[in-house]
């Protein structure tokens, strides 16, 4: 066996340790007849892109699958396809829609608060991307070596930025599908997350 052979080798044993770790621990997607498809769809590839290793999709697919469910459940309840901007005001849709979706009881107020959390610290920061300047990418790279404690409230929020951009956390991907299968599960229970263990199924 060569040595790339080897390294393949390797890293598809690796792949599927971490694949199969991350299958235990969120599971599966499953979404019933009555559930909105496109609902299902995203938070079924959040998932996917979860176990699959690829985090910023995960989250980027996490967030629209909160915004999806609760733009499908402003629709239902008002009737009304589009938010009008008289009606948002200088709100972004996704905020105007968790507050709406607080103030009706749609969802409780704490996942109102992690859903406000994933749109302002996450998919803001991921969608609206701003470049790093070369400067800026010196100092990124200055702070990485330094101790939280010796950082600025502004270096830590770059740093942040750029991490979170770059790589972020495989823990960090996890809790981020984990608030949204709460808000997604409380709105259609039809879809759900299923505990997936595979020594069960061999069994």
């Amino acid at each position: 066996m060569g040595v790339v052979d080897e390294i393949l080798e390797g890293a598809t044993a690796n792949f599927q340790q971490n694949f199969v770790r991350r299958l235990k621990e969120v599971g599966l997607v499953i979404y019933g007849w009555d559930a909105p498809v496109e609902v299902g769809e995203y938070l079924d590839n959040a998932h996917l892109c979860y176990l699959h290793g690829m985090f910023i999709s995960s989250i980027v697919m996490a967030s629209l699958a909160i915004e999806t469910t609760l733009r499908v459940e402003y629709t239902k309840v008002t009737g009304k396809k589009r938010i009008a901007k008289k009606e948002r005001g200088r709100k972004g849709e996704f905020q105007y829609l968790i507050e709406w979706a607080a103030q009706n009881r749609i969802i409780p107020f704490d996942q109102a608060r992690e859903a406000d959390k994933i749109r302002r610290k996450t998919r803001n920061k991921l969608f609206h991307i701003k470049a790093f300047t070369d400067d800026e990418l010196r100092k990124i790279y200055e702070l990485r070596v330094k101790r939280l404690e010796d950082l600025t409230n502004a270096q830590c929020e770059m740093l942040a930025s750029y991490s979170l951009r770059t790589e972020p956390s495989e823990t960090f991907a996890r809790r981020i599908i984990e608030m949204s299968d709460r808000i997604i599960e409380h709105i259609f229970p039809a879809i759900g997350r299923i505990p997936f263990d595979l020594n069960d199924e061999q069994e």
